[in-house]
């Protein structure tokens, strides 16, 4: 069903509700004070936990290591589970302890340190010997960790990061306009912030350069890694040869009268577009392009396309496209989470933040029929908890039933 932990009274009132990934986020300080009264009342007989992935609801119970200082979800015996709960995967306890590379990233003094999977990223003759080193150091990649950062997150990460970062300090004054210049510019900026392992995003990034350039890159790093971009698409390719899609993408500093050819393998690339439900442009692209010979026009390793509004921001479906090019017509101070870093969200991530009311709006889009059992379950849980929270104002559009954007919350005056 779903990964729904809700607690409830004990007339079988749901209290509060948490996206299971709240529990593997880590420890903090924040998190120990909110789950402390639900250790409190639950030892008290005041309160009942449930995993919402079967109708039954099965019961867990909450325990604290005081060793350790963590908290822990508890499968109770005799309760069973759907068997792609965790519960039925991974054991009998979910742990509030995180790997270091939970999400695949680590931030580290202010950068970000990338566990992408070594066939992502690394040249073939370093890949075939990827398993003689454990060093992130030289290697750039982490040995026994399982969390690695797609190739997907890795290009909305960095997307995310740059559209947040430029409407809160620069887009009051201007606002990010249809040929993508600002956000893209964004990105550059912060590219020396990623890093595998030691190694900057920014000293190995192909911005369209003239082909040859991908070679310099791949050279200077002693052909170990392909060269990272992220480009403006021009439109999705139609061009077949050899089982590899011709795209067509430029620098939007440059503009499409400096387009430049990359080949992406036709599996690839479909299975992309049916990751991404079909979404029709614009599109960022990206990913690690390798250069095999000085002939050959330069071809992605690993590729992943990020669907972005009409003004640069990632999105994730057709309706949320719709809602970020109104906001962007307005001129609306909008971010775009992808964690739940506020922990009064629970571990649910919002559509949108609104940073231009008072007090800021957590936007939500639903746009799906209630046949899809799970996604209208998180649906529930997220109105719910969102519209209980006093530090925000809510405003949600079910463009399932209603084709039309509900009018936007206003404004404050500057």
């Amino acid at each position: 069903m779903s990964e729904i932990i809700r607690v409830k009274n004990r007339e079988n009132k749901i209290l509060e509700q948490f996206d299971m990934s709240f529990f593997r986020g880590g420890t903090s300080t924040e998190k120990n004070i909110k789950l402390a009264p639900l250790k409190r009342d639950y030892d008290a007989g005041l309160i009942t936990i449930h995993c919402g992935c079967l109708e039954e609801e099965p019961l867990l119970s909450i325990a604290y290591y005081q060793s350790t200082g963590n908290y822990f979800l508890k499968k109770r015996s005799l309760h069973v589970h759907d068997e792609d709960c965790y519960f039925s995967r991974n054991g009998n306890t979910y742990s509030n302890v995180s790997s270091e590379y939970e999400s695949g990233v680590k931030e580290v003094e202010g950068n970000f340190i990338l566990n992408i999977h070594p066939l992502d990223f690394l040249k073939q003759e370093t890949k075939d010997n990827c398993n003689a080193s454990s060093s992130s150091k030289n290697g750039g990649y982490i040995r026994k960790s399982i969390h690695y950062l797609s190739i997907f997150s890795l290009l909305n990460t960095i997307g995310s990061h740059a559209w947040n970062r430029y409407i809160r300090y620069e887009a009051g004054k201007n606002y990010p306009t249809k040929t993508f210049v600002e956000i893209y510019n964004s990105i550059q900026s912060l590219l020396s912030k990623y890093c595998i392992g030691d190694l900057p995003l920014k000293e190995i990034f192909y911005a369209g350069e003239k082909e040859g350039k991908v070679f310099i890159i791949e050279k200077s790093v002693g052909f170990k890694y392909g060269a990272f971009t992220m480009l403006v698409l021009e439109d999705l390719p139609t061009e077949l040869n050899g089982g590899y899609y011709i795209i067509n993408a430029y620098n939007p500093n440059k503009g499409r009268s400096e387009l430049r050819k990359l080949r992406v393998r036709k599996e690839i690339l479909d299975k992309e577009m049916e990751a991404r439900r079909g979404l029709e442009g614009p599109y960022f692209v990206g990913g690690f392009v390798t250069k095999p010979s000085s002939k050959e026009i330069p071809v992605f390793q690993s590729f992943a396309l990020l669907p972005i509004s009409d003004y640069g921001a990632p999105i994730q479906s057709s309706y949320e496209r719709r809602l970020y090019n109104e906001l962007g017509k307005q001129k609306r101070l909008v971010q775009r989470p992808t964690t739940s870093y506020d922990v009064n969200w629970n571990g649910f991530i919002p559509d949108g933040i609104l940073i231009d009311t008072e007090p800021k709006t957590i936007l939500e889009v639903f746009g799906m029929s209630e046949n899809n059992i799970i996604y209208h379950q998180t649906k529930i849980a997220k109105k719910h908890h969102f519209s209980s929270l006093e530090k925000y104002n809510y405003w949600d559009w079910d463009a399932y039933k209603d084709d039309q954007i509900p009018a936007l919350p206003l404004r404050m005056n500057k």
